[in-house]
């Protein structure tokens, strides 16, 4: 996260209820969203801002079974990166970054 504030993205890390109300709200440009964390299960919070509107979302998880990958793509995540992983792999300027960047059309930077 502070990766990603130091080159001049606009980072918020609401709690898992919350970020789908928040998503509802505010269009992101990308959605990390760690499935680990206590709650409401991020599978269910993946659809549930994928159902109100569609955004990029990159699933970040300890979960590395295969069946796992597929649910998550299944609801709309457009990455899947299993812990511990390369912050290269996903930063701003990554290959992964830049395909969810080009679902929604826009450039894979700030303005």
């Amino acid at each position: 996260m502070l990766r990603l504030v130091s080159e001049g993205f606009d980072v918020e890390c609401p709690r898992r209820t919350l970020a789908v109300e928040r998503c509802a709200e505010v269009e992101f440009a990308l959605i990390v969203l760690d499935l680990g964390l206590p709650g409401l299960d991020g599978i269910e919070v993946c659809r549930r801002i994928q159902a109100e509107r569609p955004t990029p979302v990159v699933m970040l998880t300890a979960r590395d079974d295969e069946m796992d990958l597929l649910v998550g793509l299944g609801v709309g995540a457009d990455d899947y990166i299993t812990k511990p992983f390369s912050p290269v792999s996903w930063s701003p300027g990554s290959v992964r970054y830049s395909a969810g960047s080009r679902r929604r059309r826009q450039p894979p930077w700030p303005p």
